[in-house]
């Protein structure tokens, strides 16, 4: 039997020993190996390869080593010397250091956790046998090569054959099955270990996954306010049915469908959450079960009602819910809810589809808004007012430098504060601001450029505008802080106890200014520049972030609450965002039908641009009036459409004398198409108006971005819409 047969023999017997090389020893091989290396020994090393225990037991040695450690063990590590009839050179056939191990029997260090001496023994054994396997298979390598039979101890005077040709193979082979049976149970748990954690990882990285996209428009803390919140519809028509997909694609936490309607064969032509199935079955049911399998993380529920129905009988049970999306309601049912919704301080949306026009409308009390986030905002670079850290820094640099790359790497915030000190010395501490003096500075700054490619000073004088611009608060902002609200008490908002410490600091340490936002944009300079300037605008921000913390805890010491009901992050998102805040403020629907502004209705009714609009807005309102009256909708059977156009345009009349709109006429037209369309919900403009509705009820939710402040209206004939503020 050659030596590859014998291995595989070998590795296929079942009972193998768990330490088969020491059987193929020689009678006191071991501890003639033993005793040869022992003074070399040192008790700290760990003996990783096995725990077999050395009968007898050695003895410490004088120099017991780290207190960790003091019983030790020999074991062979071949590092005698080759003889044999082709070796006279007697070459060495292994060299690795001994290692010596600890046994179960052996006293063991001061461990905080036991997993720690098990890690030590099962991964000291693996790589203790890869090391003994790998050197012995070199070493049976070299046994064939130099013919060998045997190898002997390194003691000339009393010659010792420690292991003969087929004991070593045996117990190289030995070494090898140990190596990878344990090298197979580490594995394993090191991959299932490996697994757990890849499971565990993307089982939180699903959400993040999910909403990948949305999650860069209104970031985690929005997505969190999402998936908190809880909606409820009222009617799953097209336009509900719509809205509420968006919602529930989106991640919202929970949803509630109202409708007593059932299915009828027309709906399955304009409401995709219906199929052929769903005829005769609720809707309420069918489309909450087709809107369930968009998103499983949504809880999704139903109730047999119709909704007007509720409003009258159970008017608290809106007070459960975030926010209620209220779809094709008319005008009686519109007013109470309005009043149930504001009561409870939940929020409300109307919208409504009706032929080729539709309306989106918000109904809430307040809606304060830090995250406006608006597409165009000047930087807040203070270059018309800089603070005296960022002035000592500009005076540092020399704009006539000689070294052109220097010169040419200033960064252009520099360059304009520079040159507006230089303009406000000469001109009695003004900045430019008429037309030919913002040229002129513009050519000053031209002037200083030494070579055509100098990019930075082609920014600054791109950037120059940002020098004229007047210094202090919007005209916006300072309707906010000038809000009767600032005058906060124990019921203030924390929108509103941040805004009193928000004008406080305006009145005092701001100078009249808003604290710093702390960014910069990209823009060419040396990195050394970059990033003194930007640690600059970083450590201002800072100071004026600890400044309104400051006032924000004494104003809510002052007035009766927790100094800390109000979280850091949330006052370091107020003031970073400080200079985009805003307010927004709804009418009573009531008010609004009752008494809308009519000068301001009159003139949308007469101009050209929203003629349209205001007309669809008026006959939308009519259109009720018309099936409160007649129990139908103007055109809805067939053969009265020229008496339907008679009574809605009475219908209408009358409603704009109501108002105070006398005189006024609508649009033959417009009246001819409401009838036109028959109170029809088509899927084309209740996806538009569903659109709308959802996006507006994100913003409210997230209180990211400014919501919708009047009326939309939809007009699909045109394909436009307006805004009406009425």
């Amino acid at each position: 039997m050659n030596r590859r047969s014998r291995s595989l023999h070998r590795r296929s017997s079942p009972n193998r020993s768990p330490e088969p090389f020491l059987k193929y020893l020689k009678p006191g091989a071991l501890a003639q190996i033993r005793d040869s290396r022992i003074s070399r020994a040192r008790s700290h090393q760990l003996n990783w390869l096995s725990q077999v225990r050395v009968s007898p037991p050695l003895s410490p040695v004088s120099d017991p080593g780290p207190p960790m450690v003091n019983a030790m063990e020999g074991f062979p590590c071949f590092s005698g010397r080759i003889f044999g009839p082709r070796c006279p050179q007697r070459k060495k056939l292994a060299a690795t250091k001994s290692v010596m191990f600890l046994s179960p029997s052996s006293p063991v260090h001061d461990s905080p956790d036991p997993i720690i001496d098990l890690f030590i023994v099962v991964f000291g054994r693996v790589i203790g046998h890869l090391i003994c396997a790998v050197n012995g298979v070199i070493a049976c390598e070299l046994w064939d090569l130099f013919s060998l039979d045997a190898v002997w101890s390194q003691d000339k005077s009393d010659p010792v054959v420690l292991i003969e040709k087929d004991g070593f193979f045996a117990m190289i082979d030995g070494y090898l099955q140990e190596s990878m049976f344990l090298l197979g149970v580490v594995t394993r748990k090191a991959k299932n270990k490996k697994n757990k954690k890849q499971r565990k990882k993307a089982s939180m990285a699903e959400p993040k996954a999910k909403y990948d996209r949305q999650l860069r428009i209104w970031g985690e803390q929005g997505q969190a306010a999402l998936e908190k919140a809880s909606i409820c519809l009222l009617n799953c028509g097209p336009t509900g049915s719509e809205t509420l997909k968006n919602l529930v694609l989106g991640g919202v936490g929970s949803i509630t469908v109202i409708d007593g309607s059932k299915v009828e064969l027309g709906d399955l032509g304009n409401n995709f959450m219906v199929d052929e199935s769903s005829v005769g079955k609720s809707k309420a049911k069918c489309v909450c079960q087709f809107l369930q399998e968009l998103n499983d993380s949504v809880k999704a529920k139903f109730i047999e009602e119709y909704p007007e129905v509720l409003i009258e009988t159970n008017p608290s049970f809106f007070s459960q819910f975030t926010l209620v999306v209220a779809t094709q309601l008319g005008e009686r049912s519109m007013v109470k809810l309005d009043r149930i919704c504001r009561e409870a301080n939940v929020i409300l949306i109307f919208a409504r589809s009706y032929g080729l026009t539709g309306l989106v409308r918000i109904s809430l009390k307040e809606h304060t808004v830090i995250e406006s986030k608006p597409e165009h905002f000047l930087d807040d670079l203070r270059l018309n007012n800089p603070w005296p850290e960022l002035k000592r820094y500009a005076e540092t640099i020399d704009l006539d430098v000689s070294d052109p790359v220097a010169h040419k790497h200033t960064p252009y915030v520099l360059i304009l504060v520079k040159m507006a000190e230089e303009w406000t010395k000469n001109h009695d501490g003004k900045l430019p601001s008429t037309r030919e003096e913002r040229k002129e500075f513009k050519e000053l700054i031209k002037a200083r450029m030494t070579a055509l490619d100098e990019d930075n000073y082609k920014e600054a004088i791109e950037a120059s505008f940002k020098v004229f611009a007047p210094r202090g608060i919007s005209s916006d902002l300072q309707q906010v802080i000038g809000d009767s609200c600032v005058e906060v008490d124990s019921s203030s908002s924390d929108f509103w106890v941040m805004v009193a410490a928000f004008k406080e600091f305006i009145e005092n340490e701001g100078g009249g200014e808003a604290p710093l936002e702390g960014s910069i944009p990209d823009m060419t300079s040396s990195t050394e520049h970059y990033i003194s300037l930007q640690k600059l605008y970083q450590a201002k921000a800072e100071a004026d972030y600890l400044v309104i913390e400051q006032r924000v805890r004494t104003i809510l010491k002052k007035i009766g609450r927790d100094p800390n009901s109000i979280s850091k992050t949330t006052i370091k998102s107020f003031c970073k965002n400080a200079r985009k805040l805003k307010v927004c403020r709804y009418r009573l629907v009531e008010d609004e039908f009752n008494s809308p502004t009519a000068p301001e209705l009159q003139k949308l009714l007469t101009d050209e641009d929203h003629s349209v609009a205001a007309g669809f807005y008026v006959l939308l309102r009519a259109v009720d009036r018309f099936a409160a009256n007649y129990n139908s909708f103007p055109g809805q059977f067939d053969g009265l459409m020229d008496e339907d156009i008679s009574r809605l345009k009475t219908t209408a009349v009358g409603l704009l004398s109501d108002v105070g709109c006398n005189g006024v006429t609508l649009n033959e037209d417009l009246i001819n198409e409401m009838c036109r369309f028959g109170a029809a919900e088509l899927h084309a403009v209740a996806a538009f108006i569903g659109g709308i509705a959802s996006q507006e009820v994100i913003k409210l939710i997230t209180r990211q971005f400014v919501p919708l402040s009047g009326t939309f209206v939809f007009n699909g004939i045109d394909q436009k819409s307006q805004l009406l503020s009425l």
